[in-house]
């Protein structure tokens, strides 16, 4: 869901000393302890698993195609997030780091033909620049627009 996605994708733009790890169901949830207990053992902080994640991501709301498989194994499966889903959990905040997160993830998802609804993107963006307080902020939300628009 966070930085550490971009790498998993293949994608070399910055480094991040967490992995947000986010269980789909109770029983995969459960399992996060089970998670903290091997970063533990291999010498990381357990927080090194951030569970905040979870919280956002059940704030936001999302559906099944909202995910999409990025491995199968046999015993998980690991999704990443569709790219309105991912620019949801970004955009409230949109630091710098956010903001070049959504750049990068954007073409990613272009490259791999993702669909998703330019206008209802745009629609959100517009909402989001129209009630920014923040000057930097602003131009951030700009930017994305830009890139948005000349895709």
């Amino acid at each position: 869901m966070g930085g550490a996605l971009l790498p998993a994708l293949g994608l070399e733009v910055r480094s991040t000393v967490d992995i947000d790890l986010v269980g789909c169901g109770k029983k995969e949830m459960g399992q996060t302890l089970e998670i903290m207990k091997i970063a533990e053992d291999l010498g990381l902080p357990i927080d090194t698993i951030n569970q905040a994640a979870t919280y956002f991501l059940n704030k936001v709301g999302y559906k099944k195609n909202d995910l999409i498989l990025l491995y199968k194994g046999r015993k998980a499966k690991i999704y990443r997030p569709s790219l309105e889903l991912y620019w949801k959990l970004k955009l409230n905040r949109l630091s710098e780091t956010d903001a070049k997160d959504c750049y990068h993830y954007f073409n990613y998802c272009l490259e791999n033909n993702d669909l998703f609804d330019k206008r209802k993107f745009l629609k959100r963006l517009n909402l989001l620049i129209e009630s920014e307080s923040s000057r930097d902020k602003s131009i951030r939300l700009l930017q994305l627009k830009k890139q948005l628009l000349e895709k």
